[in-house]
C-alpha cells in the first residue's frame, strides 16, 4: 500500500472523529444555554446563533416551529413560559456524518420545574437532530424531539407519564 493512501485513509478518519466531537460539544452546549436561559434570556439568544436561517424544530404535541423566528419564539416563549428551570442531561450520542450533513441521535433526561404550579418533574425522551457544516462550523438544521413522559416528580412516569 503507497503510504499517501494510507495517510488519506487515516486523515478523513480523523476528520470524521473531530466532526462527530465537534457536534456533540454542539449538543452540549445546547443544553448548558438552554439551561441557563431560565434564569438568564439573553442564553436563548447565544443559543439561537447555532441554528442555521431555515432551520425548524417538532416537538410533538407542543408543536412544530418553521424558520429562525418561530425557533426562537419556541425556546423564548412556550419553552420560557412553561418551565422555570430544567438540567438537560443527554446520552447514548449516535452521530453519522455524510460530507457537510450529519444527524445526531440522543436519549436526554432532564428534572425541571413547571413555571406556574412550582411542580418539580422528570421529562425524558429522545433527539433526533439535524446538522449542516457551515462557514462558522456545524450548526443546527432541525430537532425532532419525542417525549417519552413528562410526569410530576412525586408521581414519577408508571402512575402519571405526561401531565394533563
Amino acid at each position: 500500500m503507497r503510504p499517501e493512501a494510507t495517510d488519506k485513509g487515516l486523515d478523513q478518519r480523523i476528520e470524521l472523529l473531530e466532526d462527530i466531537e465537534r457536534i456533540k460539544r454542539l449538543k452540549a452546549l445546547y443544553c448548558y444555554l438552554a439551561d441557563e436561559a431560565y434564569q438568564n434570556p439573553a442564553k436563548w439568544d447565544d443559543l439561537l446563533t447555532h441554528f442555521i436561517d431555515e432551520s425548524w424544530l417538532d416537538f410533538g404535541d407542543h408543536g412544530v416551529y418553521k424558520g429562525k423566528q418561530e425557533v426562537s419564539r419556541f425556546f423564548t416563549e412556550v419553552t420560557h413560559s412553561f418551565l422555570s428551570y430544567a438540567a438537560h442531561m443527554v446520552t447514548n450520542p449516535l452521530i453519522d456524518v455524510d460530507a457537510n450533513d450529519a444527524i445526531g441521535r440522543w436519549y436526554f433526561h432532564c428534572p425541571a420545574t413547571e413555571r406556574s404550579s412550582a411542580t418539580a418533574l422528570w421529562v425524558q425522551g429522545r433527539y433526533i437532530d439535524e446538522f449542516v457544516r457551515c462557514a462558522e462550523g456545524w450548526k443546527w438544521k432541525s430537532i425532532t424531539c419525542h417525549f417519552n413522559f413528562i410526569t410530576p416528580y412525586d408521581d414519577g412516569w408508571a402512575k402519571t407519564p405526561f401531565l394533563s
